[in-house]
Formats: structure tokens, sequence, C-alpha cells
């Protein structure tokens, strides 16, 4: 019986031996996947930090295109305010200057009835004096007439004391005998 043990013992270790072989080759594979899955853990840890890196950066990205969208609404609603701020001030401008245009259009309607009424005048003193200016022709032509019968008048005055004149002193000749020149106390160049 000890033979058969030992063959038994034998055939046990073999199958030890063979168990531990297969083992220490199952585990040498194991080891190897180990390390294989080892850095395949340690490129999903690589990649799971580098997504949880991007998923960080969408979120700051996000975060980011939030704030400047904002930034442009809040400077867009400057602009509207500073829009709004200019429209009030043009409005007033605009009011300033429709009120000065009624003030200037009310001027130029009294400036323009004055001017109407002004020529309206001068047309009247033109057509009042026209009938003053006739009149005033009329007593010219007539005093020029007047003024010619005196000159007559004068000359035959003249003639008559010249004559008168000449009688009284002696002459002897008479104003018949004189020519017009010597009639008005010129000398006759006669002989």
């Amino acid at each position: 019986m000890k033979g058969t043990q030992l063959e038994h013992l034998d055939g046990d270790y073999l199958q030890i031996e063979q168990s531990i072989d297969k083992i220490d080759q199952d585990l040498f594979k194991q080891v190897n996947d180990l390390k294989v899955f080892e850095e395949e853990a340690r490129k999903a840890r690589s990649l799971l930090a580098l997504s949880d890196k991007q998923d960080s950066l969408r979120a700051k990205i996000q975060n980011y295109s939030h704030q400047m969208a904002w930034a442009q609404v809040e400077e867009q609603e400057r602009y509207v305010a500073s829009y709004d701020t200019d429209l009030r001030k043009a409005q007033v401008v605009i009011g300033r200057a429709e009120a000065k245009a009624v003030e200037a259009a009310d001027v130029f309607t009294s400036a323009d009835e004055a001017h109407e009424n002004a020529r309206s005048a001068v047309e009247n003193v033109r057509a009042e004096r026209a009938p003053m200016l006739e009149e005033k022709d009329n007593a010219k032509v007539e005093f020029d007439k007047l003024k010619a019968d005196v000159m007559s008048l004068r000359v035959i005055a003249y003639l008559e004391f010249y004559m008168k004149a000449a009688l009284i002193l002696g002459l002897g000749r008479t104003a018949a005998d004189q020519g017009p020149y010597e009639s008005c106390g010129g000398q006759n160049h006669k002989g």
C-alpha cells in the first residue's frame, strides 16, 4: 500500500504541479492581462479626466457664452438708453426749432402784412399824388404863362417909361424912330 499511496501521492503531486503550472500560466496571463487592463484603466482614467476637463471647459464656455450674451444685452441696452436720451434731446431741439419756425412764420406774416400795407399806402399816395402832380404841372404852365405876361408887361412899362423920359428930356426922337434895343436903354448903331 505504500507503493500505491506513493503513486497516488505522486499522481496527486503531478496533478497539483500541473494545476500549479496551469495556475501559474493563468496567473501569468492574468498578470499580462492585468497590465493591459491597468493600461486600459489608466487610459480610461486619462480619458475620463480629459472628458471631465472637457465637460468643465464646456461648462466654462457655456458660462462665458451666457456672460457674453448678457454683456451684449447690457451693451445694447446702454446703446438703446443712449439713443433714447439722444432722441429726447433731438425732440427737444426739434420742438424748439418748430417753435422758432412758428415764431418766424408769425414774424414773416406780420412783416408780409406790413409790407403789403406799406405797398398799398404807397399806391394810395401815388394815386393821391397823380392829381396833385397834374395840378402842379398845370400851375407851372399857368405860372410860366403869367411870368411871360409879367415880363411882357415889364418890357412895355420900361418902354413907356423910356419914351416918356425921352419926351421929357426932349431928345427929339420918338420911340418909333428908335429900334427895340434902344428903346430898352441900348444904343442905336445907325450913325
